[in-house]
């Protein structure tokens, strides 16, 4: 969807869901097209992250 609204693999996405399951093969292709993909799990620190923790 995003490719066909004309955005670039050098577009920057930023991933704001929990852990996704089997995330190695599911988001490989996302990756593949954008690989400027960033998680919350990327940017914040543990510390940062501890409060959403469940």
């Amino acid at each position: 969807m995003l490719r066909g609204m004309g955005f670039g693999n050098n577009t920057y996405i930023f991933l704001a869901s929990g852990k996704i399951y089997n995330a190695e093969k599911t988001m490989a292709p996302l990756l593949d097209m954008f690989p400027n993909l960033q998680t919350k799990q990327m940017l914040a620190s543990e510390e940062e992250l501890a409060p959403y923790k469940v």
